[in-house]
């Protein structure tokens, strides 16, 4: 039963963490600058497949509320996903530290404007992926110009 409670207690507080030390109001701006930015700020290599917390898209704290995006990469090269409001689903390729999505499609539901702002700010950086590093249980994707566009925290 602790097991069970701890976990979801960990990886919220991991979340909250990467999102100026928990406090971010809702849909603002991740501070890059916090202690789980640190923690992904050397180049590692690791594996993507398995489940990922989103904590931040194109800046904007994906933690709002009781919503939590993830994305969950399949041994299959398959993907699937909730951004926000939408469930989304495709393939991804990787080959060293370069990911990309493919064929990807989405529900098209709406919500309220602080969901629809993260819902975007994910879709935006899912379309722009270009590579990824992984660190242990964080991993930060980025564009084709080298910005960091999302950061990852592995599902416990």
């Amino acid at each position: 039963m602790l097991k069970k409670l701890f976990i979801p207690f960990a990886v919220a507080a991991a979340m909250a963490s990467c999102c100026n030390g928990g406090s971010c109001p809702k849909g603002e701006a991740a501070d890059s600058t916090n202690a789980c930015a640190d923690t992904v700020k050397k180049a590692c290599g690791g594996c993507i497949k398995g489940d990922w917390n989103v904590v931040s898209a194109n800046g904007v704290c994906a933690v709002v509320d009781t919503v939590k995006p993830f994305i969950s990469f399949q041994d299959s090269s398959k993907v699937n996903g909730h951004s926000g409001v939408n469930s989304f689903f495709g393939s991804f390729e990787k080959k060293g530290d370069t990911l990309a999505f493919v064929n990807i499609g989405q529900t098209k539901m709406m919500g309220p404007d602080t969901l629809m702002k993260v819902e975007d700010a994910i879709t935006d950086a899912i379309n722009k992926t270009a590579s990824v590093k992984v660190c242990g249980d964080s991993a930060k994707i980025f564009n084709a110009e080298g910005n960091e566009i999302m950061v990852l925290v592995k599902k416990n």
